[in-house]
């Protein structure tokens, strides 16, 4: 599904492409339902901590440069 979505949204512009997944993004979250299912989803698995500075991180997932690059807030 990830590689067919991929390639779709590969063909048209990366600007509208972004505003397009950052809009449904938004949409989604904005169902409860919705949003409890993508937080279940996506939950890290197991215990992974990360430690740097003294400062604990539950993982070491982190957001891609410039995904979020108008700092708009999903939830």
């Amino acid at each position: 599904m990830y590689k067919l979505l991929r390639s779709f949204l590969f063909l048209f512009d990366p600007e509208k492409v972004h505003y397009f997944s950052m809009n449904w993004l938004k949409r989604i979250c904005s169902i409860p339902f919705l949003k409890r299912l993508m937080q279940q989803q996506f939950q890290p698995q197991g215990k992974k901590s990360f430690s740097i500075f003294n400062i604990e991180f539950p993982n070491r997932v982190g957001l891609a440069a410039g995904f979020d690059k108008n700092a708009q807030n999903l939830v």
